[in-house]
């Protein structure tokens, strides 16, 4: 795997629907082929032909196969982050037992949305150089987490 972030960025930003399309159905593409054949079976080509694109296409948004798989990874931590948000604001007026179970069931259904695909991604995550951009992530649920228990009495959270 490639070991410059730069690689990792899309090449493009979809603006028109028809490019958000086309941007769209790739990563579709690539995260149908990791959870049925795994992440070693992933590659641009099969991407692009399962995707319906040119092969031309798809390297117009992603310069390499690790900046798609980057883009999925980016995309499956921010439902993380959401889903964490989602269940302490709906928490609001549990208990600390309940917050807790509720922040373990959503993190569970979010991990078991799409289990083979998530460990996938967790494993290829390990293997780019995104450790910068997971940490600040990391960080944010870090910071929803700790409010949550603060608010809750719970002291040195």
């Amino acid at each position: 795997m490639t070991d410059d972030i730069a690689s990792l960025t899309a090449r493009k930003t979809p603006r028109q629907a028809r490019s958000r399309h086309t941007h769209d159905v790739i990563l579709e593409a690539a995260a149908r082929i990791i959870k049925q054949d795994g992440l070693h079976r992933l590659t641009t080509n099969r991407v692009a032909e399962l995707a319906g694109v040119s092969i031309g296409s798809l390297y117009q948004y992603f310069p390499c196969k690790e900046a798609i798989l980057a883009t999925l990874i980016r995309d499956m931590r921010r439902e993380m982050l959401i889903d964490i948000r989602t269940s302490i604001d709906a928490g609001e007026a549990l208990n600390l037992r309940d917050a807790v179970q509720a922040l373990v069931e959503a993190s569970l259904r979010h991990h078991f949305r799409h289990p083979k695909l998530t460990e996938a991604l967790e494993v290829a995550e390990a293997e780019l150089p995104m450790d910068a951009e997971i940490r600040a992530l990391k960080s944010k649920m870090k910071v929803l987490v700790v409010g949550m228990l603060e608010a809750r009495g719970v002291p040195n959270a």
